[in-house]
């Protein structure tokens, strides 16, 4: 009989390789996530920086203070005379503003008085650039001073004379007269109109009139009865 298993060939294995192998593992680290980069700022930095700030401030507020505010503060005469119907009062203080009492008078540089505060009983008036103060009627027991501090805030607008019409007109002159008629422009205001239908308010030798209103803007004319004496007439 034909053997069949001898036919069926050899096989070479080595027996050694079916073995389970032995793997080696080796441990990675992960690597170390990017560096960024901090400020450790301490607090002695801190301390230091806003010390710094303080200086740095105080030394730029230092470089705005003028040296009014650096001295004391001083109420000091000023100088008058009169001639013809002005009287003129000067002085050589640049700071403050003029202080006057003891006066009556209607206009003070060419403003009328009615514009100007009045504390404590006295005119608190701004300073004019040539530090002169020109006064209408002359007042013969006048105290005029300059107050180095400022008292009054200025935010207002003083009528003035020969401007034309259009915020607000006064006019002032003798008790002697009894109605005005007003033209602005060509507008009509007043037509002997009574005085005591007229804003006004009671100086002591002169009434002071007021208008004020929108609608109107023009030079300005002026006409009364009852007397001829000067009308000032002051405008913005």
């Amino acid at each position: 009989m034909y053997n069949k298993m001898s036919t069926f060939p050899k096989l070479n294995i080595d027996i050694s390789d079916l073995r389970p192998k032995k793997f080696k593992f080796v441990d990675i680290e992960p690597e170390p996530p990017p560096q960024t980069t901090t400020i450790q700022i301490s607090r002695r930095s801190i301390f230091l920086i806003t010390c710094g700030i303080i200086i740095v401030s105080l030394f730029v507020v230092s470089l705005f203070v003028t040296p009014q505010n650096l001295r004391p503060r001083r109420i000091m005469r000023m100088q008058c005379y009169t001639d013809a119907s002005i009287q003129t009062c000067t002085t050589p203080l640049h700071n403050g503003e003029f202080v006057i009492s003891n006066c009556d008078a209607y206009e003070f540089n060419g403003i009328p008085s009615i514009d100007f505060l009045k504390v404590n009983g006295n005119f608190r008036i701004p300073l004019s650039n040539d530090l002169t103060l020109r006064i209408k009627d002359p007042c013969p027991n006048i105290i005029a001073t300059v107050d180095t501090q400022k008292l009054t805030s200025y935010y207002r607008e003083f009528t003035r004379v020969g401007l034309p019409y259009t915020k607000r007109l006064v006019w002032l002159t003798d008790i002697c007269y009894s109605s005005f008629t007003v033209i602005i422009g060509s507008e009509k205001i007043f037509d002997s109109t009574p005085s005591s239908m007229i804003d006004h308010v009671d100086l002591v030798n002169k009434t002071a009139y007021t208008y004020e209103s929108p609608g109107v803007s023009g030079r300005i004319q002026i006409t009364g009865q009852g007397c001829t004496k000067p009308i000032h007439i002051y405008s913005l």
